[in-house]
């Protein structure tokens, strides 16, 4: 039990740290089964004795069984609403009896509380073999579905083969436990692995997708730069040639225009592994100096006109 629950923390892994936790009342269990509690100090104002702690133990270990049942079927991806009321309602039930347990009750109550251990486990086990009948439609996992048949068909069996049904674990021995919950842990771990697998290759396979559009976008960028921009400027250049009187200054600032654009463009396809954010800021700084307002004050400063027309 504590193994498995140290194992859970330790790799963060809910479902072996949910199992951990179902694992303490099976050991309180087997350490029933052995007389540990026949010496134990019972209070006498409680209904909690060494011939009913095994009840107890019983609806805990149900109560408990659904951390891992719920997880289970999370992990499945198919958590619905109503499994979340089906579990409530299972627990809720268990907890019940289990708190009658610890106040003293009559006898007519002590018949109730022995018959709803009878019918609660054997509604668990049946929730148990249907999420595990899930397990294999979903994903085709054996491994809940052998164990728990494994373990409880015999306990049913036992229980329901004599004429008064009563819960019998006596079939189910330590070392068989420890064989079988062995074989779901190991299970757990490998499935555990395929899955971390299964996602590392998923997050590499969208690296390498973000990557490709990466380099694609800043080389389209770049092309626009250069050539929707770059003659664009070179026909301005041509009507500037026409119609401005102020020719020469005209043409230089086109062409340092043009030329810082290609510079530009070039410095945006290049793959220096910046961040294209990164790179879109650097171009603005630059275009900032080549803006119609820059340009026309580099231009009025030269031709000394003192001011702007739009």
């Amino acid at each position: 039990m504590f193994t498995v629950f140290s194992l859970g923390v330790i790799f963060r892994h809910r479902l072996l740290i949910c199992f951990g936790v179902y694992m303490f009342p099976i050991a309180l269990g087997q350490l029933n089964y052995n007389y540990f509690f026949d010496a134990f100090p019972f209070p006498a104002r409680l209904s909690l004795t060494a011939n009913s702690i095994g009840l107890f133990i019983i609806f805990m270990a149900n109560a408990l069984f659904h951390s891992f049942g719920t997880e289970y079927i999370r992990s499945l991806g198919i958590y619905q609403t109503g499994h979340r009321y089906a579990i409530r309602t299972l627990v809720v039930a268990n907890l019940i009896p289990m708190g009658l347990l610890l106040v003293p009750l009559r006898p007519p109550l002590q018949a109730f509380v022995t018959a709803a251990s009878l019918l609660l486990t054997t509604l668990n086990i049946l929730w148990l073999f249907y999420i595990s009948v899930l397990g294999f439609i979903e994903k085709r996992e054996k491994y809940l579905f052998i164990t728990s048949t494994l373990i409880f068909v015999p306990v049913l069996y036992k229980t329901y083969l004599g004429n008064t049904p009563i819960l019998n674990y006596s079939v189910v021995q330590p070392i068989y436990y420890l064989f079988l919950f062995g074989y779901l842990i190991l299970a757990l771990f490998r499935r555990e692995l395929v899955s971390r697998q299964m996602t590392n290759q998923q997050i590499q396979s969208v690296h390498q997708a973000l990557e490709t559009l990466r380099k694609t976008e800043i080389e389209q960028i770049g092309r626009n730069l250069h050539d929707q921009l770059g003659n664009t400027l070179a026909s301005a250049l041509g009507y500037l040639n026409l119609r401005e009187p102020n020719v020469t200054t005209a043409q230089e600032l086109i062409r340092e225009a043009i030329g810082e654009t290609r510079v530009l463009s070039h410095n945006l396809v290049r793959d220096d592994l910046r961040p294209l954010d990164e790179k879109l800021e650097d171009l603005i700084e630059r275009f900032n100096d080549f803006s119609a307002i820059a340009s026309c004050i580099t231009i009025s400063r030269k031709v000394n006109s003192g001011s702007c027309q739009p």
